[in-house]
């Protein structure tokens, strides 16, 4: 198979019959390549593309994209504009192992969403031990949990995640029971949304979100005591992961004659104790 041939069949199994999104589909590489090799990926970085470099015929599925870009935000225009047409060392770098190596990248998270909206966050569920209460609209998974408090959740996530760092909003003590899961990133609009859900969550699970925005509204409904909802958040990678696995697993049903691999990468941010 090729590598057209082989994102065809994912589409199919998607059920995607549209073009893809901006900085969606095959972001690198030749579609007429022979593809011998799947590496499965939550962001194709420079250590993962020296991987899939080192063996001919390989091609990443990645979450994320190589050069930075997100969606058809302002950002992703700026990224566009400023960052690939300045022909940027990093990125001349990375278009460079991905030559050399003979390399094809398909950013594979639209598609993959809008066919199973809450595998991130059922994954995200399953990793950190918990069954899921609800399975309302959007992409959120809820779940009932053993009441606890604010500190000890937040450290049990860090663990199961592995995320090196957590960050919280709330008290200390502040007793968690019912817990709204979102992967990557809440924005206010789902902070909101939570806010007049029923019955109501008291903690939340995501990976970040713009501080002056959700972040702050939620801590003003804390503060406020009108809906106390403590917030952790866990990273965006940590968070991700757990649904790129799932979505390896379901690449490497569909792929039975092709080795299929999946790849992990570095945090890219640490706590300051853990440098070298």
């Amino acid at each position: 198979m090729n590598v057209t041939e082989v994102i065809a069949s994912i589409r199919g199994g998607l059920g995607q019959d549209g073009p893809d999104a901006a900085g969606q589909g095959l972001v690198a590489g030749d579609g007429a390549a022979q593809v011998r090799r799947l590496l499965v990926c939550q962001s194709p970085s420079v250590a993962v593309l020296r991987v899939a470099a080192a063996k001919p015929g390989t091609l990443v599925i990645a979450r994320e994209h190589p050069y930075y870009l997100h969606d058809e935000s302002v950002w992703s225009a700026r990224v566009d504009t400023e960052l690939l047409a300045s022909n940027d060392p990093v990125v001349a770098g990375k278009k460079a192992i991905i030559e050399a190596g003979g390399v094809a990248v398909y950013r594979l998270s639209r598609a993959w969403d809008a066919a199973h909206p809450k595998a991130q966050a059922e994954a995200l569920a399953e990793t950190l031990g918990w069954k899921t209460a609800e399975s309302g609209s959007g992409r959120k998974a809820v779940c009932d949990i053993a009441p606890v408090a604010l500190e000890t959740l937040a450290r049990q996530v860090k663990e199961r995640l592995e995320a090196g760092h957590v960050r919280v909003t709330g008290a200390r003590d502040a007793r968690i029971s019912r817990v709204a899961l979102l992967p990557e990133f809440i924005s206010i609009v789902e902070a909101r949304e939570l806010m007049a859900a029923t019955p109501l969550v008291d903690g939340i699970v995501c990976g970040e979100s713009c501080e002056w925005e959700a972040a702050v509204y939620l801590k003003d409904t804390f503060d406020m005591r009108r809906a106390p909802i403590s917030l952790i958040f866990a990273g965006t990678q940590p968070t991700q992961e757990p649904g790129v696995r799932a979505m390896h697993g379901w690449i490497a049903k569909r792929f039975k004659k092709l080795a299929v691999a999946y790849q992990d990468i570095a945090r890219p941010v640490r706590n300051l104790e853990e440098l070298a």
